[in-house]
């Protein structure tokens, strides 16, 4: 869906995406620290296998921050704000600021 915002929305939403890939990558981290935790209790059954799931869990996770955030441009901005609201990183309340016929967007894209 394309929806352009203006100029002041814009702004509110380059704000709710920075503190969504701030999020993601938080999440990301304390992934890769569950499993490097994992790793050095001996939980195991080679450094291979330790590596692989660390890998693994790196490429997925890179997949999936690329897939919302690369390239984003203003026709996309709404879409990706709705996307990370639905996960949770950012709150109605980091998108109060914008304009009525915005926020009439979100709620009608946002109940079906």
């Amino acid at each position: 869906m394309l929806y352009v915002l203006n100029k002041m929305d814009k702004k509110i939403a380059r704000i709710a995406i920075d503190k969504g890939t701030e999020k993601a990558f938080k999440e990301a981290m304390e992934n890769f620290e569950a499993i490097v935790k994992e790793w050095q209790e001996g939980k195991f059954t080679s450094q291979q296998d330790a590596y692989n799931k660390l890998y693994n869990a790196v490429d997925i996770k890179n997949a999936a921050i690329s897939r919302r955030y690369d390239g984003i441009t203003g026709g996309r901005y709404l879409q990706t704000v709705m996307d990370i609201l639905q996960d949770g990183h950012i709150t109605e309340s980091d998108i109060s600021g914008f304009s009525e016929d915005t926020k009439e967007m979100i709620k009608v894209w946002m109940s079906r």
